[in-house]
């Protein structure tokens, strides 16, 4: 496996572009959502070693469905989160987040963590240690959009 899928999802467009520019300096390979239901749909077709959850402004409980299914998956899950809101960070860390952050601004902020999300996933695969096979279709780009 020479690619490192990465499934970024976020409601709002300037906060996609930053996790993905931080997947992507990590060495990942994105896929991008708007939504939760689109989100699942995709990760049904990939191969996928992390995700990238945005809850940061969005109602509580959008994004429960895809939490749900992603927590308990083998792979890693962050979750980017309200600040302050601790009943959240309760809820996903027991769906099973590798990390939560709350309050990030920055990809500078999760690009480091991406690096190290990386680290572990080729770690994992060199001690033959499946994160997730979810389908069989492989990203073509370094980042894409799905609507």
């Amino acid at each position: 496996m020479d690619l490192f899928h990465c499934l970024i999802v976020s409601a709002e467009l300037s906060r996609q572009e930053m996790l993905a520019r931080a997947a992507i300096e990590g060495g990942w390979e994105t896929v991008v959502c708007g939504d939760s239901r689109t989100a699942l749909a995709y990760s049904r077709t990939m191969f996928l070693q992390l995700a990238i959850v945005d809850l940061d402004g969005q109602p509580a409980g959008d994004f429960d469905d895809l939490l749900e299914v992603l927590g308990p998956a083998k792979l890693l899950l962050l979750v980017c989160g309200n600040e302050g809101d601790t009943e959240e960070e309760i809820h996903v860390r027991q769906l099973g987040a590798w990390l939560y952050l709350p309050g990030v601004v920055e990809s500078s902020d999760v690009s480091l963590l991406c690096t190290e999300a990386r680290h572990i996933a080729q770690r994992l695969h060199a001690m033959g240690i499946s994160v997730i096979a979810r389908g069989t279709e492989r990203a073509s780009n370094q980042r894409r959009s799905v609507k």
